[in-house]
């Protein structure tokens, strides 16, 4: 039988300490997951049917206001449009396709819901834009790697969602508590903790598969499914996000050690995976220069000042 979560032991648990409560917290039978929007909801079960009426979606979403206008912004964007002009919901189905769509409302509603919290304000805005790009760079990969792009888009944007709804835990739980023991907790239970997650809000196990392994690289049970395609996508993905400058940390924080970064093998590696070439590389790098600026204004900012440090500085 599962246990009830421990009783947070203080303000300074220790790191051991920490671990165990957010895992009783999310082991135990009376947790509820952040809750999704209906709407939200009642798009992932139309997702899955045929021939829905375009009307009928349409008239789902437009029920949550700012989900939909939210959802329309982005379809709106260089990434989704390109040259088409999207004015309605309907018109942005009819681009996009009822999957591609349910996988927008997703990210607004998982973006509202999950990733806010006042306690942990600063950090949950970087990992919302590093969400952000690992999860559109997984759907330009999983296109070039003729994968599913929007299913690779989805592990995409659930890859750590872990750390997310552990913040949460954490934050009603404790009054402060110290960097030091919070980010090494995390780097040890966030993989697990996200799989929860996804499965608790009945997303496809593939998804929550490939949460449960992508940071495991060093882990000898699970070295062969991180040869898995959709766990290659997600690798180079974080690799190209950290690249650009949408790190889940600033470049060369403590925080940083105590997550898996992609390692020049381990890219190497996904790339053989995928049977990537030099050219399929570059061509992804510069739709992603293109595009991921126009999703999201912090996440612009963000990739706008790498681009600054790396510009040749004048005398």
């Amino acid at each position: 039988m599962l246990k009830a979560p421990a009783k947070p032991r203080g303000s300074t648990p220790r790191i051991s300490e920490l671990e165990d409560f957010i895992l009783e917290t999310f082991d135990s039978p009376g947790y509820r997951p952040p809750e999704l929007p209906k709407v939200a909801m009642e798009m992932m079960e139309l997702s899955h049917k045929v021939e829905v009426p375009v009307e009928r979606i349409a008239a789902v979403l437009q029920r949550d206001a700012v989900l939909a206008a939210r959802v329309l912004q982005r379809a709106r964007s260089v990434f989704y449009a390109g040259t088409a002009k999207i004015e309605t919901l309907e018109a942005a189905l009819v681009r996009l396709g009822t999957v591609a769509l349910r996988n927008l409302v997703l990210e607004s509603a998982v973006h509202s819901k999950v990733f806010r919290s006042k306690e942990f304000e600063k950090p949950m805005e970087r990992l919302r834009c590093h969400t952000i790009a690992v999860a559109h760079l997984s759907r330009l990969i999983g296109a070039r790697a003729k994968l599913g792009a929007e299913t690779a888009y989805l592990c995409g944007l659930m890859h750590d969602v872990g750390i997310a709804g552990a913040l949460l835990v954490v934050a009603p739980a404790y009054s402060s508590i110290d960097p030091a023991v919070l980010w090494p907790a995390l780097g040890m239970v966030h993989d697990r903790v996200g799989a929860a997650l996804v499965q608790l809000w009945g997303l496809p196990e593939e998804v929550a598969n490939v949460v449960a392994v992508l940071h495991k690289v060093d882990d000898a049970q699970t070295t062969q499914k991180t040869t898995q395609p959709l766990v290659a996508v997600l690798r180079i993905a974080e690799g190209a996000a950290i690249g650009v400058g949408a790190s889940l940390f600033p470049p060369s924080s403590a925080e940083e050690l105590n997550f898996e970064l992609p390692t020049k093998e381990g890219l190497l590696q996904a790339r053989r995976t995928l049977a990537l070439q030099d050219k399929d590389v570059l061509e992804i790098g510069r739709d992603a220069a293109v595009t991921l600026p126009t999703l999201d204004p912090e996440l612009g900012r963000l990739l706008k000042e790498q681009v600054a440090k790396r510009a040749p500085h004048k005398s």
